[in-house]
């Protein structure tokens, strides 16, 4: 789920990271890991082609839900604050 693996002697890496909810338009980043776990989300995000090292662009920011229209490599996809709220992006 992204988290961190320790190198030989033990010591963690930490990456800098950030929800992709907190990205303004035009911020863009690489998908690095997953606040929720759940098996329903993984499946959405499986089904959506939101993987891990997958690079994303916030295309639209809805200012009443703030929804987000984002780009993958080969599409657009609208995500709602619950979706955007558990990615963690490392831009």
């Amino acid at each position: 789920h992204g988290d961190p693996i320790p190198d030989a002697e033990g010591n963690l890496k930490v990456a800098q990271k950030t929800l992709l909810s907190k990205l303004n338009v035009k911020d863009s980043g690489t998908l690095i890991g997953v606040k929720d776990t759940s098996s329903e989300f993984l499946k959405y995000l499986d089904k959506n082609g939101l993987v891990l090292g997958e690079k994303i662009e916030v295309i639209d920011k809805e200012n009443f839900d703030n929804s987000m229209l984002i780009k993958l490599k080969d599409k657009d996809l609208r995500v709602s604050l619950m979706v955007s709220s558990n990615i963690y992006i490392k831009n």
